[in-house]
């Protein structure tokens, strides 16, 4: 729907080829396979990785085509240790962060892939990937270092689906998580200085006299 929407408004407002088109998207996909089965159509778990990666694609070409260049791909992090993961493995007879986070391993994997041969395919357009997987685990493995005191919990307190909490935490900012899967101000603070750096990091490499 995004795409289609950007589509039909560049007819009117055309796009700016310096502009940054950041693409982030398919961890619905994965924990709607678990928490929906039927949104699969069909289509196995074991497949959803190849399945996610290639629409990831498709939009991409779009876009190419109306005149963007500049684009920031973000992988996904290992959505199997986020609270709702928990959620989930209370509701259902398998191993679910196990399951996600090697579901999650097999996306990263193909669209690395699968972005190499579409610039290779395209060599007008700059692909920059944000390893938000590896950012991900770091913070896991060492929140302090991020200022961060809990990356297991919902800041939201007993949070539950449909929105539904009973109040906040004292300290938001200590938080990775706000509810079961976004991240809190202080965690998307913690991306955007990530993209920042990981594009100023790209713009370096950029030999002289290239645009």
């Amino acid at each position: 729907d995004q795409i289609d929407a950007s589509t039909a408004l560049s007819a009117t407002l055309p796009v700016d080829s310096d502009a940054l088109n950041v693409i982030w998207s398919g961890a619905n996909d994965y924990n709607e396979a678990f928490v929906s089965p039927e949104t699969l159509g069909g289509l196995s778990v074991e497949d959803l990785p190849t399945f996610v990666t290639d629409n990831i694609i498709s939009g991409l070409t779009p876009l190419s085509s109306l005149g963007a260049q500049e684009f920031l791909v973000v992988n996904l992090p290992s959505i199997g240790d986020a609270p709702f993961a928990d959620f989930l493995d209370a509701l259902l007879p398998i191993d679910i962060p196990t399951t996600l986070n090697q579901l999650i391993d097999a996306h990263n994997s193909l669209l690395s892939a699968k972005l190499d041969v579409f610039s290779q395919s395209q060599p007008d357009v700059n692909i920059v990937t944000l390893d938000i997987n590896t950012l991900f685990n770091d913070i896991l493995a060492s929140p302090g270092s991020f200022g961060l005191t809990n990356v297991t919990d919902a800041c939201l307190i007993n949070f539950q689906p449909g929105f539904q909490f009973d109040g906040i935490c004292d300290n938001p900012d200590e938080f990775l998580f706000w509810d079961d899967v976004h991240p809190t101000t202080a965690g998307y603070e913690i991306i955007g200085d990530f993209a920042l750096a990981t594009l100023s990091e790209d713009t370096s490499e950029t030999p002289t006299g290239v645009p």
